[in-house]
């Protein structure tokens, strides 16, 4: 597991409590892995956070599809913007799920 990611207590309360205020939502740095890893048509071995984003085979579309994913499962919205680059840099799965836990947070 990532350090400095501790599980359900860094997910914002609002979001822990489920919308509904009753369903706990457990969002985990597995459950973001494993979305990535639905969505990397191009990957020839195991997607784990060291991987390189241009092995997996995701691009900007895969990327869009990846967060529509996380909203459904997590009945929630992400604040993400496709047009803002914020995702640019990412070159790690890692830094991907770094930068969706942070989209979380502000959810």
């Amino acid at each position: 597991m990532h350090e400095g990611w501790s599980g359900q207590s860094q997910i914002p309360a609002r979001l822990r409590q489920g919308k509904d205020g009753g369903q706990v939502v457990n969002a985990t740095e597995e459950q973001i892995l494993e979305v990535i890893r639905k969505h990397a048509p191009d990957a020839t071995a195991p997607i784990t956070r060291d991987s390189r984003i241009e092995e997996t085979g995701i691009d900007s579309y895969g990327l869009i599809e990846i967060v529509f994913d996380l909203e459904e499962q997590l009945a929630t919205d992400i604040p993400y913007n496709a047009n803002d680059g914020s995702f640019a840099d990412a070159e790690t799965v890692g830094d991907l799920i770094d930068k969706l836990l942070a989209l979380l947070e502000k959810a």
